[in-house]
This record gives structure tokens, sequence and C-alpha cells, in this order.
């Protein structure tokens, strides 16, 4: 068969099925035009059709399928092309959120009105702070969640569970559970760079019963090698 004959068949073949030879099947997503009002509801649009393996697993092996859950919401960027982060903002779609104080959960008003709202933490307050979108992560991925050297160092504004994990069936909005470890009051505006987020690669294994045996010279748990 000539080289003609193969490029006309495989023209043909393009005709009939254009969605031929796009791995995983086609995703498609509508799009409405029109400027985005910041801090409102995501407009009805046709979801991510996100390609699944036999298992049902996602079989996008190196992409993070973003979905946004409001209007200008924006998918996290790195500051660097070295960073190995990406960094994630506090998006507050509404005017109050539940804060915790020691055991006591409350609600609590945000100042500043719809995009430039302002959440007050007192010291030693916790919150999940929303970040307005949710996404799929590719199998065998996790998202960890660390704290910001510069936002914990000035501010004092860390993770309560850092670094926290975000699992790929996670289907929720994403959200930031800060803590403020300082001794004064922290401001968190809607936009503000509060966390980052590093995707890593995870390994399942099975746990079986057998004896443990010490395999090096080393005894002892915490503090056990000294510290010189």
């Amino acid at each position: 068969m000539s080289m003609a004959q193969i490029q006309s068949g495989r023209r043909k073949r393009e005709r009939e099925n254009p969605n031929a030879g796009v791995g995983g099947g086609a995703v498609e997503r509508s799009t409405q035009g029109g400027s985005p009002a910041r801090g409102h509801r995501a407009s009805a649009r046709t979801p991510w059709q996100i390609p699944r393996d036999s298992t049902g697993n996602s079989a996008v092996s190196n992409h993070v399928i973003f979905e946004r859950l409001y209007e200008a919401v924006e998918p996290p960027v790195r500051a660097t092309a070295a960073s190995a982060g990406f960094d994630l903002r506090a998006w507050f779609a509404k005017d109050t959120l539940d804060v915790w104080a020691g055991d006591a959960r409350t609600p609590r008003i945000l100042e500043g009105s719809a995009g430039a709202r302002i959440l007050p933490l007192a010291p030693g307050d916790r919150a999940v702070i929303p970040l307005g979108f949710r996404a799929t992560l590719p199998h065998g991925i996790e998202a960890q969640v660390r704290a910001r050297s510069g936002t914990a160092l000035k501010l004092g504004l860390i993770l309560a569970n850092g670094p926290g994990t975000i699992d790929p069936d996670y289907t929720g909005e994403w959200g930031v559970l800060v803590l403020n470890a300082s001794s004064a009051a922290v401001r968190i505006a809607h936009g503000d760079r509060i966390a980052q987020l590093v995707l890593a690669r995870f390994e399942v294994l099975a746990f079986v019963p057998g004896p443990v045996v010490q395999s090096t010279e080393r005894a002892g748990g915490f503090g056990s090698t000294g510290t010189r």
C-alpha cells in the first residue's frame, strides 16, 4: 500500500470519527461569554466528562481536572517555573464562615462586601478557608496542603493539620484548615495566598501479620540517636 493510500484512509477515518486518537476519549465542556462576577456562583454548564479506566479511576494520568464553583476562580499556579508548590487563595463567596475556638464552633460574620471580604481570626482560632473550586486528581496522586513559609513566619498563620492531604476520591470543595498560632489577630482577605499545594505520588501496600525484627544497629525510638 502506498503512502498516499495510507494518508487517504487516515483522513477518511478522522472524518467518520473526529475523536479518534484522543487518549481516554474526548473531554468537553461548554463555556459562556460575558464578564464573570466575582464571588457569584458559576452558572449552569456541561460538566467535565472525566475519562475513566475499567476500575472507575481517572484515566488522565498527567492532569488535574479543575472545576470552578464560582465565576472568576482561577486554577492554582506556581510563583516561579521551578516552584514545587501551587499557591492557594482564599475565596469568600459567603458573608459568614464557621470558626473554631477551643471546642466551640460558631459562625463568624466576615467584614467588607462581596469580592473584598475579610475574615478576622483571634489567637488560637481555627477555620477551613474555602478555595472556590473542586478538582479530580489522577489515581495514585495526593495533594499535600502546606503552610507558606512567609505567612507562617510573619503572621503566625499555620495549618492545624499540616501537611493536610486531599485524596484522589475527594469531590467536595477544596479548603485549607488554618490556625492562628500567633499572639495577635490575623486578618485573611479574599484572594490572599494562604497556603501552597504540592502534588505527590503515593503507594498502597497491604499490611500482613508477622514478627518485626531489628535489621540494623538502631534501637529505641524518639531521641535514641542523640542530638550530636
